[in-house]
């Protein structure tokens, strides 16, 4: 039982350290595109 508690516990752990991580990187991911976007349309209007 004790080391089942364990085990389960570290899992539980890994995942939200899992989910955290991948928050993170969408959320890079989002503002990396968006600023990807900004400077195409100031490209586009500069260069019109």
């Amino acid at each position: 039982m004790f080391f089942g508690g364990i085990t389960k516990k570290g899992m539980s752990v890994l995942f939200i350290d899992e989910m955290l991580i991948g928050n993170v990187v969408i959320a890079l991911n989002h503002v990396i595109t968006i600023k990807v976007s900004v400077l195409k349309i100031i490209i586009y209007l500069t260069t019109e």
